[in-house]
């Protein structure tokens, strides 16, 4: 790391630990956002990585993260440094240069921040974090590097993908024993019913769909179809 910690809150109980920043432009409603707040609980959970997330929309953010300030400029959220990026040139109240920096969906760093990046003594990992494809070209392109055209950095490209060859999903340890555990309790289904939807859940031998779609009238026609 640079010579300031870029997580001072946790720095004290977790020296070692591999710092990372994760910059975040949400352009497609919560897919953005969730795709970086999910991976970087993960890191931090699973591997104890120092993660410090910069998003540029706060109000988005809260939506899936209701324990959020959208007062605050910089905030520690469950373990994780939350900055607000409230311009393409801003890169944190102190200019700090995470191990392992991740530009999600090619959001673009900020310049200061990637002539930072070439001055560390130590050359960060640079990753451009890519949407999820299950098209076949993807594997190609997994892990490709891309030197930059003016300082001595190389930026990998990570292509996340359902086949050999690409960077997978999203999957924490804990998943499919939660997921177990919640399909084998009545009690456990009845109450995310209740609360997501406002009904009682429906009988066991019913097919269950679920439709993620944006708030658009013409979407309802295809589900008032299936549910007849």
């Amino acid at each position: 790391m640079s010579s300031a910690t870029p997580h001072s809150e946790q720095a004290a109980d977790t020296p070692t630990a591999i710092a990372c920043d994760i910059f975040c432009a949400v352009i497609d409603n919560f897919g953005d956002i969730g795709v970086c707040w999910r991976l970087a609980r993960q890191l931090a959970s699973e591997h104890g990585w120092q993660v410090r997330v910069f998003v540029d929309d706060l109000h988005a953010f809260q939506k899936l993260c209701p324990s959020l300030t959208l007062e605050h400029a910089r905030q520690t959220v469950g373990g994780i440094v939350v900055e607000h990026w409230h311009e393409p040139a801003h890169a944190g109240d102190r200019l700090e240069v995470a191990d392992v920096v991740i530009e999600a969906f090619g959001c673009e760093l900020p310049s200061i921040y990637v002539a930072a990046m070439a001055a560390r003594e130590r050359t960060p990992v640079w990753f451009n974090l890519e949407y999820l494809s299950a098209e076949d070209w993807v594997a190609d392109f997994h892990l490709r590097p891309s030197p930059h055209p003016r300082y001595p950095l190389t930026k990998t490209f990570f292509f996340p993908g359902l086949g050999p060859g690409t960077g997978g999903v999203l999957k924490e340890r804990h998943l499919d024993g939660a997921r177990a555990a919640f399909e084998a309790s009545p009690t456990a289904r009845r109450a995310w019913w209740q609360q997501t939807t406002g009904h009682a859940p429906p009988p066991a031998a019913a097919t269950v769909v679920s439709l993620f779609a944006l708030r658009e009238p013409r979407r309802r026609q295809p589900a008032r179809t299936m549910a007849r």
